[in-house]
């Protein structure tokens, strides 16, 4: 990388590039030259000529370096310089939860939502993805009510997120109906979590509820999200489970 930078004023092509900045960027990054970065990233600004992606790589990468004032200079900037779309506002917002800066994350989602754009599901899910990570399902919960207050049905992965992060906290009552909601939503190429599914499928034969796994494995099967082999394989993990435990640890 020193080499190139040495001799990249022979070679206009590599010297006006902006991304062979950005790799440059990414490269002293990943070795933990973090000053070298920031030197790649002012190099990237002084090419950047209005390329939405350049910017979202200032945005992306003074995120990963920490540098939130960077972060908000340079959207900033880019919001005087370019029309904003949907894939900026999720770039962003990706950004901003990479750092646990939420706050500044429900500010962009405030007004992304404000923008009247077509609706995109990628960057609420973004935000309700980490609180779930987090163990925030309050505020993951307030993000998916306004989804369905703004008249849109939240697909199955969001409901998918919720379905696992409560199954892993141990609300099984909660996980049961983010799952049956996720199995009842529209599809967008998802599958369920195994453990959260199995999760689910255990608590209701430990309620004696019987009649409610049969149901559950038959949406499974009636909506093509699992196989009937795949299903039963699942059902029979949790008999095991139930009969020994202890080969859940």
């Amino acid at each position: 990388m020193n080499k190139l930078l040495h001799e990249k004023k022979n070679y206009p092509e590599i010297s006006e590039n902006w991304k062979v900045f950005a790799m440059l960027a990414k490269g002293y990054l990943k070795v933990g030259q973090a000053e070298k970065s920031r030197e790649m990233l002012r190099e990237i600004e002084k090419r950047i000529d209005r390329y939405p992606s350049a910017y979202r790589t200032l945005v992306s990468m003074y995120a990963d370096l920490g540098d939130i004032e960077e972060v908000y200079r340079v959207w900033n900037l880019m919001k005087n310089e370019i029309n904003i779309r949907n894939t900026d506002y999720y770039n962003m917002i990706s950004s901003l939860v990479r750092v646990d800066d939420f706050d500044g994350a429900e500010e962009i989602l405030k007004e992304w939502e404000s923008s009247n754009r077509i609706y995109d599901f990628r960057i609420p899910r973004l935000l309700i993805k980490r609180y779930v990570e987090k163990g925030f399902f309050g505020k993951a919960e307030e993000v998916v009510k306004k989804i369905i207050v703004s008249g849109n049905k939240p697909p199955a992965s969001i409901w998918g997120f919720m379905a696992t992060g409560y199954s892993k906290s141990g609300r099984m009552d909660k996980a049961l109906d983010a799952m049956t909601e996720a199995i009842l939503s529209d599809q967008d190429c998802w599958t369920p979590n195994r453990d959260a599914l199995k999760a689910c499928m255990g608590y209701l034969k430990k309620k004696g509820e019987d009649e409610l796994v049969e149901g559950l494995c038959n949406l499974l099967s009636e909506r093509r999200i699992l196989s009937r082999q795949g299903i039963e394989g699942i059902r029979y993990e949790v008999e095991v489970l139930l009969i020994k435990p202890e080969l859940s640890q």
